[in-house]
């Protein structure tokens, strides 16, 4: 029982619904306004939030939909059996310095963020797959239109700066050209989704301080070229040249600031907070077709010093790979040994058999050759024929040396929760084994050293989640998530009201939460512009096929080559991650994933050598653990 609710029996439900909805804490409203309360709202509790509020039914023959696909998360299921994000998620931010979590953050990147808000605005926008019965009625005012989206989407906890964004956009829908009540509707209910309240579940309480926006030019659009080497005066706003994602932003805040040109110009390099009257030299204008091409601008002297940009790729075979049968001893072993059968008795049925495995010389080891899983030809090619592949054995987490025994004895330290695949993924990418506190990851901290005590240029993509090896100790390098499938489009409704977007997270707020998705929300559309623009020109020679692998390792060569023609940073660092390595001694998937990384990095390596690179990239491969060497009579 709860109070009167329920039967007294065990497990009655009607009593644990009134026990989770009559809590004192969920009763009460002071807690909106608390700065370390609430949390960040998955994709799908805000999906089934805003179907049943906005009364959105399917039209019939609608099949099913992956929404995975759209929004990173899909009902049962779950990419691991650990969730849809890292349960200790701290994002860059606000919320980096303290001792604050934010799990569903994780999903807060540009591809995963646009994706789901494309995915709900095309819900409103598209009447041919979706029927929106939630209208606001003929004669309504904005207020009362707003009021009741308030009402079902927030509780009643829209502020009233929010509101007056939300009610300003409703109105100009509606004197607009083909202008409707149905289209003013849809306007308030995308923007209501934008809104920090509803992407949260505490109240934004924005204040009077205005949020600095980005530094794009040195964070994202880092070229080499300084945005405040330029400047133009105007009377209406500041006289600062922005780069397109920040001037995106910036220009739409104030209504006497506009676009130079409109976004079919986003492929050029600047805009220019300004009027038409006040054109650049470097650019041309075609005012009846809105079209724009961008001269040369202003360029600054090459820095001093400047070296060939070098890259990382660190590649993660997630699940832990069995890398018992990645390389095994071959022949010609110390004391006449035959290891091969050794391992053959171990393994059993799970070995791979010697006549299909690929020899290589080796030196100064304990045996003189060694085999390669039958799969791993490229890479066999790229070790013997041109010494582009080095394998090291016996890595591990470790806090201090031991032994079998030791272990056993409980007398030595080792890392916690040591056979735990979450943990070890997490432990493998921060180098940090005795530690359950570090947030950062041993790339984060190196390229976080390279640019703060070697002042070099840097940046760091994440190309899959679960990016935790380039988390940095500080603020000062941005990690930008790009998708293996290209930069999102910004679609429908949401596309042509950015700028109230914009608007209603242009304070900062009392809220940590509301600061961290508002910053997020402003990456993920500057990004996405910038990247658009850039990645959208780069060709490689290469064709990488369709493969998870395949895919993400095209986009590192395209960044590369974005970075030698573009960015012009000096070091930059990737993270790539191919899972389905927890295969238990099902050999045939195993050989199928040796295969798909031996096709990807010999097209990789490829790539880099057409672009003149290769020498200057490093690629990083690594597992959490390996597999147990005996078989238990199926698995490892």
């Amino acid at each position: 029982m709860y109070g009167q609710f329920g039967s007294g029996r065990r497990g009655d439900l009607a009593a644990t619904v009134a026990a989770v909805l009559m809590d004192r804490e969920a009763r009460s409203s002071i807690l909106d306004y608390d700065i370390t309360h609430g949390k960040i709202r998955a994709p799908l509790d805000k999906l089934i939030h805003m179907l049943r509020a906005l009364e959105i039914v399917s039209n019939p023959g609608l099949d099913d939909i992956r929404l995975d696909d759209r929004m990173s998360q899909h009902p049962y299921r779950s990419p691991t059996v650990f969730n849809y994000f890292q349960y200790d998620h701290r994002p860059s931010g606000p919320l980096s310095q303290t001792k604050l979590v934010a799990p569903e953050a994780q999903l807060l990147n540009s591809p995963e963020l646009l994706g789901f808000m494309n995915y709900f605005n095309k819900m409103l926008d598209n009447s041919d797959t979706y029927s929106l019965s939630l209208v606001a009625n003929e004669g309504d005012s904005a207020a009362v239109a707003v009021e009741e989206l308030n009402m079902l989407l927030l509780a009643g906890r829209l502020d009233p700066l929010s509101r007056s964004v939300i009610e300003d956009a409703y109105i100009a829908e509606l004197n607009s050209n083909g202008g409707s009540v149905l289209s003013a509707s849809k306007v308030s209910q995308s923007l209501i989704l934008s809104s920090p309240e509803f992407q949260t579940t505490v109240a934004s309480s924005p204040t009077q301080i205005l949020r600095p926006s980005m530094d794009v030019d040195s964070q994202i659009y880092s070229q080499g070229a300084k945005v405040e080497a330029i400047k133009y005066k105007h009377s209406s706003c500041d006289s600062t040249v922005y780069t397109r994602a920040e001037a995106y932003y910036k220009c739409n805040r104030d209504v006497k600031c506009m676009f130079l040109m409109d976004h079919k110009c986003w492929d050029t390099q600047y805009y220019m907070c300004s009027n038409k009257n006040k054109i650049p030299d470097w650019y041309t204008s075609t005012t009846s077709s809105q079209s724009c091409t961008l001269l040369k601008p202003p360029q600054p002297e090459e820095p001093v010093g400047t070296t060939r940009p070098k890259a990382i790729v660190y590649l993660m075979l997630a699940g832990g790979a069995d890398s018992w049968n990645m390389i095994i001893p071959y022949d010609q072993c110390e004391g006449g040994k035959d290891l091969y059968q050794d391992y053959s008795n171990y393994r059993t049925n799970i070995a791979v058999p010697k006549a299909d495995l690929l020899p290589i010389n080796a030196s100064n080891q304990v045996c003189e050759r060694f085999g390669l899983h039958p799969n791993l030809s490229n890479l066999k090619s790229m070790y013997s024929d041109d010494g582009d592949v080095a394998f090291i054995a016996n890595m591990g987490m470790l806090v201090e040396p031991l032994t079998k025994e030791e272990y056993n004895s409980k007398s030595k330290s080792v890392p916690f929760s040591l056979f735990a695949h979450n943990i070890q993924q997490e432990v493998t990418q921060r180098v940090d084994a005795q530690s359950k506190k570090r947030v950062d990851g041993v790339l984060g901290r190196m390229f976080d050293s390279l640019q703060n005590t070697k002042a070099l240029k840097t940046s760091l993509y994440a190309i899959s989640n679960d990016a935790i090896v380039l988390q940095t100790p500080s603020t000062e390098v941005v990690v930008q998530r790009v998708s293996p499938e290209g930069p999102s489009s910004l679609d429908g409704v949401w596309r042509k009201h950015l700028a109230s977007i914009a608007n209603l997270s242009s304070h900062v707020s009392n809220s940590r939460l509301s600061n961290t998705w508002s910053e997020k929300l402003e990456e993920a559309v500057s990004s996405n512009i910038m990247f658009t623009s850039v990645l959208n020109n780069i060709n490689l020679v290469t064709n990488f096929g369709s493969s998870v692998i395949g895919k993400q390792l095209s986009t590192v060569a395209t960044l590369i080559k974005a970075n030698t023609e573009t960015f012009k940073d000096d070091a930059i660092g990737f993270f790539v991650n191919l899972g389905g390595f927890d295969t238990h001694g099902d050999n045939i998937k195993f050989a199928e994933l040796m295969l798909d990384v031996d096709i990807a990095m010999n097209k990789f390596r490829n790539e880099m050598k057409a672009q003149g690179v290769w020498e200057d990239v490093i690629v990083v491969q690594a597992s959490e653990f390996g597999r147990s060497l005996t078989s238990n009579g199926k698995v490892s």
